[in-house]
């Protein structure tokens, strides 16, 4: 019954680290840059160990979109679906970078562009194992 968690992340061995560092306002080292995926990806293997029964998922991808994602879609009220997409600028910080929010009854075809921009990225992206 409860929710399902997909997650994204860049490919800890790919050539997109380097892009990742390049755009960096920081310019982290590219070994750096590994290093945090890396974490994230223990911290999500952890949760999936804390919570067994949980539906979460995995993926890698070598590519650096334009934008980070987090879309939540209610399975029983459409109308609390949830997107927000955070644009990755150039060297600019994060908490600065413009932060899109359509709201799915108003703006559904930028909610659904995102929510399919997503799951063509989880297509092309390599299974990460969790266990």
């Amino acid at each position: 019954m409860g929710a399902k968690l997909r997650v994204l992340v860049a490919d800890p061995e790919g050539s997109v680290l380097d892009m990742i560092a390049f755009r960096s306002t920081s310019r982290t080292p590219t070994h750096r840059q590994r290093d945090r995926i890396y974490a994230t990806i223990a911290d999500i293997r952890q949760l999936k160990a804390n919570i067994p029964e949980a539906d979460i998922q995995l993926r890698s991808i070598d590519y650096m979109p334009p934008y980070g994602l987090t879309i939540m879609k209610h399975r029983e009220h459409p109308a609390k679906n949830i997107c927000w997409a955070r644009l990755f600028t150039f060297q600019t910080p994060t908490p600065n970078a413009p932060l899109i929010n359509p709201d799915p009854s108003q703006d559904a075809e930028w909610f659904n562009f995102f929510t399919e921009q997503f799951w063509k990225m989880w297509d092309q992206a390599q299974h990460v194992d969790l266990n």
